[in-house]
C-alpha cells in the first residue's frame, strides 16, 4: 500500500493528474451551487462522466512519460484506478459539504453509496473506451462516445424528473426507509460488486492496451 501512494504522490507532483482534478473542481463547483437541487442519484451520473476527465490522465503521451518513470507499467494502469477511487470519494464528499453548508445533514451511508456507485461507473467507461497503448482517443470513438453520453444524459433526466416528482432522490429514500442493519449489509454488497467491478475492468484494460506487449515491466 505504502509503494501505491508514493507512485500515486510521484504522480501528482509530475502533473499526470491533472485533468482529473481539473474536472474535479468543475464538478465541485456545480455539486456547491446545486447538489441539494439534483439528489444524490444525479450525483452518480455526474461523477460518471468524470472518468472521461479520469481517463485522459492515461492518454498515449502521458503513457510513454509516466512510463518513463521507474515504475511497472501495470503499476501504472492501477494508479488509474487509485486515481478514481480519490476523484469519486473527493467528488461524494465536496457533496456531503454542500448540505452540511446549507444547513442539511445527509447520512454518510449516501455518500458511501454515491461514491461506490460513481466508481462502478468510471470503470465501465475504462473498459469500453481502452485501447493499444492508449493510442486510440475515446472521443475518436464517434458512435460509441454518442451512445455511451446519450445514455448518462437521458438516466440523469429521468432521476432528476423523480427527484422533483417524490422530492428526493432513490438513494436517499431508500437510506430513509430501511434499518441500519441494511444499510450496513447493502455497503457490504456494493462495496464487494465495487472491487469486482474494479478487478474486471482492469483485467481487460491490461488486455486492450498491452495485447501482445510484455507487461511485466
Amino acid at each position: 500500500m505504502k509503494r501505491y501512494i508514493e507512485g500515486y504522490m510521484k504522480l501528482i507532483r509530475g502533473g499526470f493528474f491533472k485533468e482529473s482534478y481539473k474536472f474535479l473542481a468543475v464538478t465541485i463547483l456545480v455539486l456547491i451551487a446545486f447538489a441539494l437541487k439534483i439528489g444524490a442519484d444525479v450525483e452518480v451520473i455526474i461523477f460518471t462522466f468524470l472518468g472521461m476527465g479520469i481517463f485522459l490522465d492515461l492518454d498515449e503521451r502521458k503513457y510513454s512519460l509516466a512510463t518513463a518513470l521507474p515504475m511497472k507499467i501495470k503499476t501504472r494502469i492501477k494508479m488509474l484506478y487509485i486515481n478514481t477511487y480519490v476523484i469519486c470519494f473527493l467528488g461524494s464528499l465536496s457533496a456531503q459539504l454542500a448540505y452540511l453548508i446549507r444547513g442539511e445533514l445527509r447520512p454518510i451511508s449516501t455518500m458511501v453509496i454515491v461514491w461506490m456507485l460513481s466508481v462502478i461507473g468510471c470503470n465501465l467507461y475504462y473498459l469500453i473506451f481502452a485501447s493499444n497503448e492508449f493510442k486510440e482517443d475515446p472521443q475518436e470513438q464517434i458512435a460509441v462516445m454518442i451512445a455511451y453520453t446519450l445514455i448518462l444524459t437521458m438516466a440523469g433526466m429521468i432521476l432528476l424528473i423523480i427527484h422533483f416528482a417524490i422530492k428526493g432522490s432513490i438513494i436517499s429514500y431508500l437510506i430513509e426507509h430501511s434499518s441500519i442493519l441494511f444499510q450496513i449489509m447493502s455497503i457490504g454488497v456494493l462495496v464487494f460488486l465495487t472491487g469486482v467491478m474494479t478487478a474486471i475492468s482492469y483485467k481487460s484494460v491490461v488486455k486492450k492496451a498491452y495485447t501482445g506487449i510484455d507487461t511485466s515491466y
